[in-house]
């Protein structure tokens, strides 16, 4: 992980009808190789966060990639630097994942022309790294959940951003995959792109985010997620009583959340 600062925030708002604020003046700051997770309950403001964050809502205040105000970055720029793995997984088309995957090298081949030798070579190399070579020439429509996944991850990644968004990728998954998904944010780090995700699950941001923003009630908690993600915020945020815990697992310790009932509405 680097110094090299990614995205930086000021005094970032958001409100659907200028009254009731999703959330208010936002601060933050991503350095390259960090995981930010997004947590709240539904409603809170998540996904709409992040398509702040993608200049795909207005908002008040700035976002900065490299430095540069977003509202400054041409389309086609921005969308070299950053990809988005939407939370829709239905697919429509009778792409073959190959197909479908090269859609994400769009930024880079010209609208009437073909992809090159790079474009392929690009979608071979994350096709190995995702281990999905099993796939490449199967329908989109014949994938299970947790395979379209990966494949919308691919195409989001063959493009070499340097953010990554995902809104909810855990979701709707079995545990396995739920695994696979949050391996694959993990892995991210080592290659020095920033991941940003939103999700409803405690464990999943402690146990991979360095940064978690909470959100819920007009209320923000931004910082360390160790710092972030602790009983009285989730009390406070999500309305239950829940206990963290440790184990450890093969020498490794992992934490938990464990929810145990509620104390309030949201």
């Amino acid at each position: 992980m680097s110094d090299t600062r990614v995205l930086k925030v000021n005094d970032l708002s958001f409100s659907y009808d200028n009254k009731k604020y999703l959330f208010k003046n936002l601060n933050f700051d991503i350095k390259e190789g960090e995981c930010v997770a997004i947590l709240g309950p539904n409603g809170s403001g998540k996904t709409t966060l992040l398509k702040v964050l993608m200049g795909m809502l207005k908002g008040e205040g700035d976002i900065f990639l490299f430095d540069e105000n977003i509202n400054y970055i041409s389309g086609r720029n921005f969308w070299q630097k950053v990809s988005f793995v939407p939370q829709q997984r239905n697919v429509e088309s009778d792409m073959t994942v190959y197909d479908s995957i090269m859609v994400g090298r769009s930024c880079y081949i010209g609208v009437f022309d073909k992809p090159r030798k790079i474009d392929f070579d690009e979608c071979d190399r994350i096709i190995n790294e995702l281990c999905i070579e099993k796939l490449k020439y199967r329908n989109c429509k014949t994938l299970s959940g947790g395979e379209l996944q990966l494949v919308l991850i691919a195409r989001a990644l063959v493009s070499n951003p340097k953010i990554l968004i995902l809104d909810e990728p855990e979701s709707g998954l079995d545990f396995r995959n739920q695994l696979v998904i949050l391996d694959v944010i993990e892995r991210l780090k080592k290659k020095n792109i920033v991941s940003i995700f939103n999700t409803h699950y405690p464990k999943h941001a402690l146990q991979k985010a360095d940064k978690t923003i909470m959100l819920g009630g007009s209320e923000v908690i931004y910082g360390k997620t160790e710092e972030v993600i602790v009983e009285k915020n989730i009390e406070k945020i999500f309305g239950i009583r829940a206990v963290i815990n440790e184990i450890e697992v093969d020498g490794e310790k992992i934490k938990n959340v464990v929810p145990l009932y509620v104390v309030s509405k949201n």
